[in-house]
């Protein structure tokens, strides 16, 4: 992940609208599946 990233990426896991994959593990230079995407717009959207 690129160093610009890390507190964006800690604030959307704090935030649950992330979750990482396997272990909490992010995967930032992957691409994102059809259902991960779908997952953060839900989880954006339900946001409290």
């Amino acid at each position: 992940m690129s160093p610009w990233a890390k507190d964006y990426v800690q604030l959307a896991s704090d935030l649950s609208l992330v979750q990482g994959r396997a272990n909490a593990m992010f995967a930032p230079k992957d691409r994102a599946t059809r259902a991960e995407n779908s997952q953060i717009i839900y989880n954006l959207l339900v946001t409290k």
